[in-house]
């Protein structure tokens, strides 16, 4: 399976009080007739404030991803107007 993109990008973590700069790598490849979207998140300063900070940023990230499943399989926005 070949990537067909790979863009990386600087995510900006509230990790307590500070923000720290992790990184974001979105692959896209080709899985039979449509596409695979994998999204990699590293760059979590240490292991117990990983496993703090990481629980709602895969919840973020699984709530936002599911608006564009939605959209190319049904036609449906799924967002608030609050969403920011």
């Amino acid at each position: 399976m070949t990537p067909i993109r790979r863009p990386t990008l600087s995510w900006p973590n509230l990790v307590g009080r500070v923000t720290r700069l992790t990184r974001v790598t979105i692959e896209l490849s080709r899985k039979g007739r449509g596409t695979l979207l994998r999204v990699h998140h590293v760059g979590y300063p240490s292991p117990l404030r990983r496993w703090a900070t990481y629980g709602g940023t895969g919840s973020r990230w699984a709530y936002f991803l599911t608006n564009p499943k939605s959209v190319l399989e049904h036609g449906t926005d799924l967002r608030s107007p609050h969403d920011t």
